[in-house]
């Protein structure tokens, strides 16, 4: 028997009807598996084009996530993803947000006195429907956020951030209407 990588072998137009190949379980190192070309052909038309993949117990695992990609770049670019990095937004003072704060930034309130954080209306910011807000009260100052005209904030506390270093996140669940979740102050 000769150990063969799914990327190794050769396309078959016709598989024999007694070919057999041997595939091993890495799950349970030592067992191998028997499968015939031809239902193994006739699985992959069935399932589509498999690049590189590596035989894992009952299923196919495809690398990179059945994206088509030979890297992890290409997965993410295939997918239409960016590297999700953290950018962080230092506010000194009261601060209203703009589009650019939502998803992968941190808006760090940060004063020894207390400030307001507005989540304007989508007539000034247009927000996309599933967008989030994230707020880190990083001063002593009370943060408060504040819903800007016709913006519903839905709460079941308060809109006050429970203290220095608390959290919160907001989402906005239709146009002009957010959720918000976190370290609040109790109602």
């Amino acid at each position: 028997m000769v150990d063969t990588r799914l990327s190794d072998l050769t396309e078959v137009t016709t598989a024999a009807t007694g070919d057999e190949a041997y595939l091993h379980d890495l799950s349970d190192p030592g067992v191998s598996k028997r499968i015939t070309l031809a239902n193994f052909w006739s699985s992959i038309d069935r399932l589509g084009t498999i690049g590189i993949g590596i035989w894992q117990g009952t299923a196919v695992a495809l690398g990179f996530g059945g994206t088509g990609a030979a890297s992890a770049a290409g997965a993410r670019t295939n997918l239409n993803v960016d590297n999700q990095e953290l950018a962080f937004n230092n506010q000194t003072g009261n601060y209203q947000a703009v589009v650019g704060d939502e998803d992968h930034t941190i808006i760090e309130m940060d004063s020894g006195s207390a400030l307001n954080m507005t989540v304007p209306p989508n007539a000034t910011e247009n927000f996309p429907v599933g967008s989030k807000l994230h707020v880190w009260q990083e001063g002593v100052g009370q943060v408060t956020i504040v819903a800007g005209g016709g913006v519903t904030i839905r709460t079941p506390t308060t809109l006050k951030m429970g203290k220095q270093y608390a959290t919160i996140q907001l989402w906005q669940r239709a146009t002009d209407e957010w959720v918000i979740s976190g370290y609040l102050l109790p109602s």
